[in-house]
């Protein structure tokens, strides 16, 4: 009833293995939401990252209403894959929804 997928291909700034990044987190994420609803599957999770983003600095710090700002092919291809989820043909038969991790900042001191 549930699918966990946290299948990544990592890539930053200067990556040069954009078509393995895009295979993965993009068409392999693809194939397994497509699969999973045509399996009768429920729900769907898939880790995603604040990369897609593209900043995640104290100065200008994300909520789940920041729009996507990819500023690489890591982020781009988690970002793609949650525009899918969200308006793709699988939608209908199958909840889906993105964790975007990243790393905790301390609270500031006053």
């Amino acid at each position: 009833d549930l699918v966990v997928n946290l299948a990544a291909t990592l890539g930053g700034m200067h990556a040069k293995n954009l078509g393995e990044i895009f295979a993965t987190n993009f068409c392999g994420n693809l194939n397994l939401v497509e699969r999973s609803a045509a399996r009768g599957v429920k729900r769907y999770v898939f880790a995603s990252s604040l990369t897609v983003h593209g900043s995640n600095r104290p100065q200008e710090p994300c909520t789940v209403t920041t729009p996507f700002r990819p500023k690489h092919a890591y982020g781009a291809s988690k970002a793609a894959i949650a525009s899918v989820d969200e308006r793709g043909p699988c939608r209908s038969a199958l909840s889906t929804a993105a964790s975007n991790t990243g790393w905790p900042r301390r609270a500031s001191r006053s």
